[in-house]
């Protein structure tokens, strides 16, 4: 290793404390596992070391119990609170650990040693216990790696009223740590995450986070539940490390940032830095007594501190905006057909989550390649589809989602992972950070998408938040899409369908119950691919009428924007009013409303002896006798 290990690395953040002029004491696991709570309770702050890793009951129930009597600790390290480990009454000079079945290893325990031989108690980690780090101090061990470290970034809950006290006299954009002593950068080494299934107070603000880092720091072996590719840091998004804030009854709180290369970052540049003083706004609040900052906001998760220029435009992400697109989408659905509400939901997801421009429409993920069959664009030049084209087979976005499915996928013009291909595209258009979203599950039908991009240098990263509110929004949206196009009660009549299709003949909407209903007609007919009978009417808006498979087909380009080109297909079964040429149809409704035979001729321009003879065709094709009977089929056709 190039960088400082355990104790060499905790002189970091000891020559911090001197030189911030705290007075400090140091406590040893051997004073806190024989002293217990008694030994923290007189802190008014206590700091954890680079790698607090291995722990008794003793110590684990003292620190919980500090936390929980108004207690105020600051976590500075990676992989903390994860071994189970013992001493011998007698020895505590001697600590005993048995590595079993899970966990980051490097040896394997034998048959038998699955028990503390000095304790009784069943080794290995606490996780598997029941007793997750999230559970202590919010944070567990996610990943490890040695070759390089990354800065933090703030995450959207860094502007809430509850923590912007942390960050004062810092600039909103600014990386957080883009140096240190351990691999250059803040965020490394041994990487902590937030995660609230296995136990991080649901309260909690996740502030900043930091990821990028080498696929050289894959995600752990107890998050590993099956073997498959693409679990290091540029591939799998739970590869990362939080900075998190919680509070505590009685004024406690936990300040947790997960890496053991965090307090490493200290003494660079003199102290003069801004790790060092999000450490000075943080140790200097938890040593005064009283209410900490932002106590009045505990609870209130919708009162923000005034967000740069940048953002002031944007809604953010939250249940109040999912709450408020949702309900304008579904009435907009109502009037609108599904290129409409999907150009006006990109434009406003735009705002609440603050994209610059957009590439959307419908597409197939296969095994190896993405085929796109209707789409459009929002704030790109003409040409950006055709150039996607050129370089489809090295879409680091689509291979992701391949490799990933029903995740949102994510690409940063400086991450590690690049091909030719995307690093070209993204320099051509000027997208530095993307992320898209895709409805359903990939290779069945066409799926909605929608790619958004946030341009320029200094374009901010992808929160997890933003990210699943993209993921969201596009669901709902899919589901209102298909309303407008194949919900029974919007079809011209009970008895007809509605699917909408590209214009070379692909299902996009409603292909399973055009399947369904009419699938009988043409029983070899598999895939996403339109019969060719109905293929070859896309071409020819208007009516017609297959008579050799008993239905009728109304064919209507939709409303076009940026040549998406989709036609929307209605069909029906025949009925006999279907049997009547197009003339024969005219003199049924005009007999229908009850004209005379001469009345019809004259107002259709017709021989009286023809409308006789196209009367009596009429009631031969339609089996009825009379004019009540005429009158009922021409009603019930309408």
């Amino acid at each position: 290793m190039n960088f400082p290990w355990a104790l060499p690395a905790d002189l970091s953040l000891i020559w911090w404390l001197d030189h911030a002029g705290h007075e400090a004491d140091l406590i040893t696991d051997h004073d806190l596992h024989a002293e217990g709570l008694a030994c923290l309770a007189p802190c008014k702050a206590v700091l954890n070391g680079s790698h607090p890793g291995y722990h008794p009951e003793e110590t684990m129930g003292a620190t919980e119990a500090y936390l929980g009597q108004s207690g105020r600790i600051m976590y500075l390290g990676g992989n903390g609170y994860s071994w189970v480990t013992g001493t011998r009454e007698g020895e505590p000079h001697c600590i005993e650990v048995g590595k079993l079945d899970s966990g980051s290893r490097v040896w394997q325990a034998e048959p038998g040693e699955g028990y503390l031989a000095s304790t009784g108690q069943k080794s290995g980690l606490w996780r598997d216990r029941g007793r997750a780090p999230q559970n202590v101090v919010g944070l567990g061990f996610t990943a490890e790696g040695m070759d390089e470290s990354q800065p933090f970034e703030h995450m959207p809950d860094s502007f809430h009223k509850r923590v912007a006290w942390i960050f004062d006299g810092l600039g909103d954009k600014d990386p957080i740590g883009d140096f240190g002593l351990a691999a250059g950068g803040a965020g490394g080494i041994g990487l902590d995450r937030y995660e609230l299934g296995l136990g991080t107070p649901p309260h909690t603000l996740l502030v900043a986070s930091t990821s990028d880092q080498s696929d050289n720091y894959p995600l752990v072996g107890e998050e590993v539940t099956g073997a498959f590719p693409g679990r290091g840091s540029t591939q799998d998004a739970q590869v990362r490390g939080d900075l998190i804030y919680f509070a505590t009854p009685q004024n406690g709180a936990c300040r947790a940032a997960g890496s053991i290369a965090g307090s490493q970052a200290l003494p660079c540049h003199g102290d003069e830095n801004n790790v060092a003083r999000i450490m000075r706004n943080v140790l200097n609040e938890f040593l005064r007594d009283g209410e900490l900052p932002g106590s009045a906001f505990t609870g209130d998760e919708t009162l923000w501190r005034q967000a740069p220029p940048s953002r002031r435009e944007t809604m953010g992400p939250g249940i109040a905006s999912f709450s408020r697109f949702v309900t304008e989408m579904q009435a907009r659905s109502l009037e609108e057909d599904a290129e409409g509400l999907a150009n006006w939901a990109v434009d406003d997801l735009s705002r609440t989550l603050g994209f610059d421009a957009a590439w959307y429409g419908w597409a197939t993920l296969g095994s190896e390649r993405v085929e796109v069959f209707a789409n459009a664009t929002m704030n790109l030049p003409e040409g950006f589809y055709a150039y996607w084209k050129t370089i489809a087979e090295q879409d680091l976005l689509s291979r992701d989602m391949i490799e990933n499915p029903g995740k949102t996928a994510i690409y940063d013009r400086a991450q590690r992972r690049q091909t030719d291909g995307m690093a070209s595209l993204s320099d051509r258009f000027g997208l530095t950070r993307m992320t898209t979203a895709m409805f359903g599950r990939y290779g069945d039908y066409p799926s909605f998408y929608i790619s958004s991009y946030r341009t320029g240098s200094r374009a901010r990263q992808w929160s997890n938040p933003e990210r699943d509110f993209l993921q969201c929004a596009v669901d709902q949206l899919s589901a209102a899409m298909k309303l407008t196009t194949c919900e029974p009660a919007r079809a011209p009549s009970p008895r007809s369908l509605s699917i909408l299709v590209s214009d070379t003949g692909i299902g996009l909407l409603g292909l399973p119950a055009l399947r369904e209903r009419f699938g009988d007609i043409w029983p070899r007919w598999t895939g996403d691919c339109l019969p060719e009978q109905l293929v070859r009417l896309i071409g020819s808006p208007g009516a017609h009428i297959l008579h050799d498979r008993d239905l009728a087909v109304q064919v209507e380009a939709t409303p076009r924007f940026q040549g998406m080109g989709l036609r929307r297909l209605t069909m029906r079964r025949l009925d006999r009013f279907d049997l009547l040429t197009t003339r024969e149809r005219e003199v049924a409704r005009e007999l229908a409303d009850g004209k005379s035979a001469k009345e019809v001729a004259r107002h259709l321009g017709l021989a009286p002896a023809t409308v006789r003879n196209q009367t009596q065709s009429i009631y031969q094709k339609l089996q009825i006798d009379n004019r009540a009977a005429l009158s009922a089929m021409v009603n019930a056709a309408s």
